[in-house]
């Protein structure tokens, strides 16, 4: 990004900020800002705290429903969200979807009525980059092994799936997120860059299905199999009495 220099009153030099940073930071006319010379750099930040996104649900159980919903206000970029219930409520479910999809999401206070679930971990931009190459380097792995397990089902273990996807959507969602709360200035389209992370969570999927298919595939070989011998042994058994009888 590049701004030109103006001149005023011979010797004033003014540089005008970034419109999209601006209002992002939420900075208003007379607003003071830092400015730090960092050799033949300046970095210019603010001590503005940004808003931090809440809400509130009344839970009455927890199914799938919940579980989609805390995973769709991570990826919005929610910091704090608060379910009220009544009565005991286990969330022993939660923690546990929230260790594996939603990274630096954690339950930091619970009671008979609410649980709080908060976000403890400081996301950095520059974090987006090497999150998306390992989304790539995982769904590109589950189709290599896919071809393999194809090739030789017997040799590998589809089941090898169902953890790297898993760990996919933990990147997803981790890159889904920052794409929503920050934003990337280095993209001209951050919304074709969210589709693209968003295809890679489905094909992802679309393999882990594959592997599921080919587990269940196995199992009915091996029960056909088991019968197909169980009715041969009552083949031999009829014939070695038929033979007796005559």
């Amino acid at each position: 990004m590049k701004r030109r220099v103006i001149q005023i009153a011979g010797s004033t030099q003014l540089v005008s900020l970034p419109r999209k940073w601006a209002i992002k930071q939420g900075i208003q006319k007379g607003d003071e800002i830092d400015v730090v010379e960092d050799g033949d750099k300046i970095v210019i930040s603010t001590n503005k705290v940004l808003e931090v996104k809440k809400v509130q649900l009344d839970v009455k159980k927890i199914d799938n429903l919940l579980i989609r919903m805390l995973s769709a206000y991570y990826k919005a970029g929610y910091d704090e969200v608060e379910l009220r219930f009544n009565g005991t409520f286990p969330t022993e479910r939660i923690a546990d979807e929230l260790k594996k999809h939603m990274p630096g999401f954690e339950i930091l206070d619970q009671t008979k009525s609410h649980c709080l679930i908060k976000s403890i971990s400081e996301e950095h931009v520059v974090e987006f980059e090497a999150s998306l190459r390992r989304v790539f380097l995982i769904t590109i792995t589950m189709a290599k092994n896919m071809l393999e397990t194809l090739k030789n089902p017997k040799e590998n273990d589809p089941k090898q799936f169902l953890v790297l996807e898993q760990t996919n959507n933990r990147f997803t969602n981790f890159c889904e997120r920052l794409l929503n709360k920050h934003g990337l200035d280095s993209y001209k389209n951050s919304n074709l860059i969210y589709t693209i992370v968003w295809e890679l969570e489905k094909v992802a999927d679309e393999l882990k299905y594959m592997a599921l298919f080919l587990v269940l595939k196995m199992r009915l070989m091996q029960h056909r199999l088991a019968m197909q011998q169980r009715r041969q042994q009552l083949m031999l058994i009829l014939a070695h009495l038929w033979c007796l009888a005559v």
